[in-house]
């Protein structure tokens, strides 16, 4: 019989341990599930153990932790240990760490996958570990949930070692962080890839409750055509729009990379399509079950745990437990609601472009993100470089009437904007915008695959960071946007990386919703202004990699010491789903969460006491 892990925490629920999820479980449903075992763990456990062995030599918690530790209550501590005893205990830790991992592999539904010398069980670990950025050195092992009780179970090991032996721990659901924080090296990674059901209920509810009605933006639609879904935090925009869009005319808010899981992008606050239109992705949810630190399962929603409710939505990813299921609103839809297009102008341009959209917004139904780019004159031998912006505009609506006027609309509010430039010299008109692809009707979700399922895309990202923060309506003036497209125009000369981009925020739905109704501090930004510096697997394997890291690093410095203060001086917060990596570790709780940041703090406390969800950039107890 496997040993059972029990956790003696204070908390603000019911402990439970490994035996009551086992009793609980067997309780509510007799049905057999077959178990995908990992064949070879135990032999793999010496070969492991011979590799993991010097992560323990001279193991100390950081300063950071050291300092967070002595808030912790003294009280709270896992059952038969105390700081007397950790240091002998921590003499077998390589052993006991796996013999843990063993026992736990044992009680779940899923798997553990750790790295190993045979080819085919090693193929299926690094399958498991891989994430978009592939730079991110592999952790010791992989726990792959298939069900909540796997995630109860697994969560009631990882906090037993993370306070023992100070193994860490991360949560991912799509490995689509761009900081990397969805793994860790030499820690242990709790996947929820395979808990990544779409499910409809079948339920007579409208939209949101009253109390959120009267402050979030729901699109405009009779009740009759709000649907709700019950959505596992692994579900993929791919997965989502296959099962609901294709399969019952039904759609949403959710993110624009089809390999995006549904989980982490909502946490952090969800911007994508049809946001400006239905409000951010933590707008549309109606509750969340989640799983706490000693392996309690809590419903937050509107009336019941409310603070946790608030902090989830926007300050959720991986700070106060694991979700395992939330209950998001969709509406209605046909399979085109789409149009798309693709205009490019010459960077003279879009300094006074951007400003005139930013003192008059567009209707809700549009979308737009600006990359700006450089490209080689063909056949100039001086190494010149035309600067161009790239504006992919879209229009989503639902409903085919409103679908129908993208056109009209764009002739109307974008078009004077973005065809003519006003030359005040001369008194002349003249065009110098150039339509890349004209509007047309875009099936979403087969576009989704088309683009993101081509071969070589998708985890290719050998490095990545970015730059980003939110443009305000009292900074969106000419003389700003003239300063910021001069900074970019350098960044593009100097950093051949680099992949300046601009989002269309305001305007919409997302500042209908009142700012203290989630943990998303920013609900008048304009735009989301950013660079986004990264390089492509293949360009690393085309150079030797000593050399390209040296180059990529030396662009980070260039970006983070001298063109982004000159950027982000104009600039307000950041957003969560683009970490910033180069932020202090005093700077970036303020600059995700701003005045939320006490409020957000307090739910910590009262959820993790102990900071067992915690990583580079997390929620502190403390600040």
């Amino acid at each position: 019989m496997a040993h059972e892990t029990d956790l003696l925490l204070t908390t603000p629920t019911k402990q439970v341990t490994a035996t009551e999820i086992d009793n609980y479980e067997n309780h509510e449903s007799q049905r057999i599930v077959e178990r995908r075992k990992y064949p070879n763990l135990r032999i793999i456990i010496i070969s492991a153990a011979m590799i993991i062995l010097p992560l323990f030599v001279h193991t100390e918690l950081s300063p950071r932790r050291r300092s967070r530790k002595k808030h912790n209550n003294n009280n709270n501590m896992i059952s038969g240990t105390n700081n007397n005893n950790n240091n002998n205990t921590r003499s077998n830790s390589p052993l006991a760490v796996l013999k843990t991992l063993e026992e736990l592999d044992d009680q779940l539904e899923g798997r553990i996958l750790l790295f190993s010398s045979n080819v085919q069980e090693n193929t299926n670990f690094q399958e498991a570990a891989r994430v978009w950025r592939r730079d991110i050195k592999r952790p010791l092992a992989v726990i792959e949930v298939q069900s909540e009780r796997d995630v109860q179970k697994s969560i009631l090991v990882l906090a037993q070692l993370s306070k023992l032996y100070h193994i860490p721990f991360r949560i991912r659901s799509g490995g689509h962080n761009k900081a990397g924080y969805s793994t860790v090296a030499g820690g242990i990674v709790l996947s929820l890839k395979y808990l990544r059901a779409v499910n409809l209920i079948q339920s007579s509810k409208s939209s949101l409750s009253s109390k959120s009605k009267s402050k979030s933006s729901v699109y405009s639609h009779d009740d009759k055509n709000v649907v709700l879904a019950n959505v596992q935090p692994g579900a993929t925009v791919e997965t989502v729009l296959d099962e609901l869009l294709v399969h019952n005319d039904t759609s949403g808010a959710m993110g624009i990379c089809g390999h995006v899981a549904e989980g982490g992008w909502v946490l952090g606050g969800g911007n994508g399509f049809m946001t400006r239109l239905l409000g951010l992705g933590i707008d549309n949810v109606h509750s969340f079950r989640i799983v706490l630190y000693n392996g309690t399962i809590v419903t937050a929603n509107a009336t019941s745990h409310q603070e946790l409710f608030f902090a989830l939505r926007g300050a959720g990813s991986g700070n106060y437990g694991v979700v395992t299921s939330m209950e998001y609103q969709y509406i209605h839809s046909m399979p085109k609601i789409q149009r798309f297009g693709i205009v490019q102008t010459p960077m003279s341009e879009f300094a006074n472009y951007m400003y005139q959209l930013g003192l008059q917004p567009p209707s809700r139904e549009f979308m737009q993100i600006v990359e700006l780019e450089r490209s080689k004159i063909n056949n100039n031998t001086n190494n010149e470089y035309a600067l161009t912006a790239n504006y992919m505009m879209s229009w989503f609506s639902p409903d085919p009437s409103i679908l129908a006027m993208a056109d009209e609309k764009f002739e109307q509010e974008i078009a004077p904007l973005l065809f003519f430039n006003n030359n005040n010299d001369n008194n002349s008109t003249t065009t110098t915008t150039t339509v890349q692809s004209p509007y047309q009707d875009i099936d979403w979700a087969k576009m989704e695959h088309e683009y993101f399922d081509r071969p070589g895309y998708g985890l290719s990202v050998y490095s990545d960071q970015v730059w980003q923060g939110f443009l305000m309506p009292i900074n969106n003036t000419l003389a700003v946007w003239k300063d910021i497209t001069n900074v970019l125009e350098d960044v593009l000369i100097h950093c051949p990386n680099a992949h300046p981009f601009i989002e269309l925020w305001g305007g919409g739905a997302i500042s209908d919703v009142d700012i203290n109704e989630t943990a998303f501090p920013y609900r008048d930004a304009l735009f989301d202004v950013g660079i986004q510096l990264y390089v492509l697997e293949e360009e690393e394997d085309d150079n030797d990699n000593a050399q390209s890291s040296s180059s990529f690093q030396n662009q980070v410095e260039l970006i983070t010491m001298k063109y982004w203060p000159l950027i982000s001086q104009y600039l307000k917060g950041a957003y969560l789903n683009y970490p910033i990596v180069s932020l202090k570790q005093d700077e970036y709780p303020i600059v995700y969460w701003g005045q939320h940041l006490e409020r957000l703090m307090k739910v910590k406390r009262d959820y993790d006491p102990q900071n067992i969800f915690s990583y580079e950039q997390s929620m502190p107890l403390y600040y």
